[in-house]
């Protein structure tokens, strides 16, 4: 639900002084996405980033016991403060990182469920596609491409 917030920010701050990226833009083009970030920002959009680093990949853990133990580790607040300041950061990320194998391929939804999300999410993702003026029509169980029916009022007030 990115619409309230996106356009709360357009309001707030002008709809000029926000950049709006998209995921899927970011993994079909890092290099052009970072670039046109650059130019955005008014700094040097010759300088050659590393784009083939991924941070943060999805993992998962095989180990039934690690995920059992992560489990308990993440449902307690208190047990989570007290490694937190007895376990240094760096062990503790060794220990997160056993079993743990990067995802190779995205995890795959039913179709069923697919078109559940979509029509939970059409109304907004309709509104932030006429809010950002890209066409959001892949998110939407393919949907029409001139699917923007929706019409906002005062979508910086």
């Amino acid at each position: 639900m990115y619409y309230e917030h996106v356009r709360h920010y357009m309001k707030l701050f002008g709809k000029d002084k926000i950049k709006v990226l998209l995921f899927d833009d970011l993994e079909a083009d890092r290099l052009g996405i970072v670039r046109d970030v650059y130019r955005y920002l008014g700094v040097d959009d010759q300088f050659p980033p590393n784009v083939a680093v991924r941070h943060n990949p999805g993992t998962k853990t095989h180990s039934t016991i690690i995920r059992r133990v992560q489990k308990i580790y993440r449902s307690s607040a208190r047990l989570w403060h007290t490694i937190q300041s007895v376990v240094p950061y760096e062990l503790r990320r060794r220990i997160a990182s056993i079993g743990r194998q990067e995802m190779k391929t995205a995890t795959l939804i039913s179709t069923d469920m697919r078109h559940r999300v979509a029509d939970y999410y059409r109304d907004d993702i309709l509104k932030v596609q006429v809010l950002i003026g890209r066409n959001l029509g892949a998110w939407l169980d393919n949907a029409p491409q001139s699917q923007s029916t929706v019409r906002l009022d005062n979508v910086h007030g």
